[in-house]
């Protein structure tokens, strides 16, 4: 019976692209606070509903 056994990565594929699979913490906090600081996009419906309803599904 044959069995299938994954091989890791060689040792140099990952040197080569630590540098892209790596983060850092500061880095990583910068995104994300430039992200939830940017003003939220006002939501648009199609115009075929009418406001009542989209109020009423999904609150005011």
């Amino acid at each position: 019976m044959y069995r299938f056994r994954a091989s890791a990565p060689s040792p140099r594929w990952r040197g080569y692209t630590r540098r892209y699979l790596t983060v850092g913490v500061e880095e990583l906090f910068d995104k994300l606070t430039e992200h939830y600081a940017r003003p939220r996009p006002e939501p648009r419906y199609s115009s075929g509903y009418a406001a009542a309803d989209i109020e009423a599904v999904f609150g005011g």
